[in-house]
């Protein structure tokens, strides 16, 4: 049961309910809260009381339940001054009622964007974000209620109902004792805050130099490193990528295009030549996915293996009949399975990875990157070993200097095209094109889905709107 309170004048109708996929029957008639567990099983119903509803079903057995509640309010959105907008709380949970996660999807006459809406959680830790034209909520850890705060653009509906005060009321009554910070605003600053803003000016201006200086010398430093001339089995990619983050050297989508050409090397993406043809008339190269089956991996891991398993699972989802990567396939499947595309941007995430690397360890890392850098004028030719060249091919792709480096390698090791782990390919600039392209879309389609995220608040909301607590019945 979920208590909808003050709910004024709005009404709750079209109700349904489904318990673990399977829809409950919606009754006509007021729920019974005397009626035997067995006459509630399978059924779903409201009970109209002073200032909202009780929204109730049957709970037919003790264990796991995915519950999916639908209805729509009318009169949810409210007229204000400055905008229309509502604040409304979905679920007050308490100890008899716990739930370990839940998603709420807002949904409009026509599609919601940032443009035209913004949107607050309150209650719970996680995430609220409009995508796909709707708005979503998730949370990802202790919930507490499930409340929204939205404001819209006016024009876009027509309230029948007005709200009290402003928006700008509603919206600081909510923040106060939020993560989101409290206050009223448009209060002209006194004298004391004005000095106080121009010292904490001065100060931050202070600070930006000097961080300016230290990552001058951190650079400098780092690129006077002797060179290094191999990849170290201590090494991970992401650990590299977390030492590179230190000295702003890295990109995100050069982590995608090494796992890329690390999956290449497997043997489970292909460049193979498509039927569309280029600009200047050739038949361009396409990315394939080899195995026709892809699992989803199972146990989270910060390993290389982890990493390159799930990029290549998500690249599985939008391969076409022919195995071939599609892009739109990939956006539309992101936009439906965010919760994996979490995951996934939590795994590759270096402000969470422990640094395992030594302090030799990251010097020959950095050594290395000096090494591959300056490749094109040292005139060292002294690697010839094809596996070795295996290895640091994959970590200029994390550095983003092997389409650089491949104008070179054959005149160092004219038989590595023949011998190495990535095939004949490997000796072809335009494959590196093609896995930038596809790193850089993949990057762009995935960063979407987590910039646009909004993170809730566990606290604050205030008293905003009609929504309340649980209970079984």
């Amino acid at each position: 049961m979920k208590i909808q309170n003050n709910m004024g004048e709005r009404k709750i109708t079209n109700l349904t309910v489904s318990d673990n996929g399977s829809k409950l029957s919606t009754l006509k008639d007021e729920w019974d809260v005397d009626a035997s567990k067995e006459e509630k099983t399978g059924k779903c119903g409201l009970i109209s009381k002073e200032g909202g509803y009780e929204i109730c079903w049957g709970v037919p057995t003790l264990g796991r339940h995915v519950y999916t509640v639908d209805y729509d309010i009318e009169g949810l959105v409210l007229s204000f001054p400055d905008k229309d907008g509502f604040g409304y709380w979905f679920a007050d949970l308490n100890e008899e009622d716990p739930i370990k996660a839940f998603s709420v999807s807002v949904k409009a006459p026509f599609p919601l964007s940032q443009d035209n809406c913004q949107v607050w959680g309150f209650g719970y830790k996680g995430t609220a974000k409009v995508i796909n034209g709707t708005t979503e909520a998730r949370s990802t850890g202790e919930i507490d209620k499930i409340g929204l705060l939205m404001s819209f653009r006016k024009g876009l509906f027509a309230p029948s109902l007005k709200g009290e005060g402003s928006f700008a009321e509603l919206q600081a009554e909510a923040f106060k004792g939020s993560d989101f910070g409290g206050g009223s605003e448009g209060e002209p600053m006194s004298s004391g805050e004005k000095i106080l803003m121009i010292v904490v000016g001065g100060i931050i201006a202070v600070l930006i130099l000097i961080a300016f200086i230290y990552d001058y010398r951190l650079k400098r430093n780092a690129r006077m490193l002797p060179y290094y001339k191999e990849v170290s089995p201590a090494w991970t990619l992401l650990t590299a990528a977390k030492v590179l983050e230190d000295y702003g050297w890295y990109k995100q989508e050069n982590l995608f295009a090494a796992l890329m050409l690390r999956l290449i090397g497997k043997g489970k993406l292909s460049v193979e030549v498509g039927e569309k043809l280029d600009k200047k008339g050739r038949k361009e190269k396409v990315m394939k996915v080899v195995p026709t089956m892809v699992d989803k991996p199972f146990v989270p891991a910060r390993s290389d293996d982890y990493l390159c398993d799930y990029l290549l699972y998500i690249l599985a989802q939008a391969k076409d009949q022919n195995g071939i990567i599609q892009q739109d396939k990939l956006e539309q499947w992101a936009e439906n399975n965010t919760e994996d595309i979490d995951d996934f941007c939590h795994a590759m995430d270096t402000t969470t990875v422990e640094d395992t690397m030594s302090d030799s360890e990251r010097q020959h890392l950095l050594g290395l990157r000096n090494y591959l850098a300056d490749f094109s004028k040292t005139g060292d030719r002294s690697i010839t070993d094809v596996r070795v060249w295996d290895d640091i091919i994959i970590y200029s792709q994390l550095f983003g200097f092997t389409k650089k480096l491949m104008k070179e390698l054959h005149q160092v090791c004219p038989d590595y095209a023949n011998l190495s782990a990535f095939g004949q390919e490997v000796d072809d600039i335009s494959i590196y094109f093609l896995i930038y392209a596809c790193s850089d879309s993949v990057n762009g389609i995935i960063s979407s889905y987590t910039s646009e995220a909004i993170e809730a608040s566990l606290s604050g909301g205030g008293d905003f709107g009609g929504g309340g607590g649980g209970g079984g019945r």
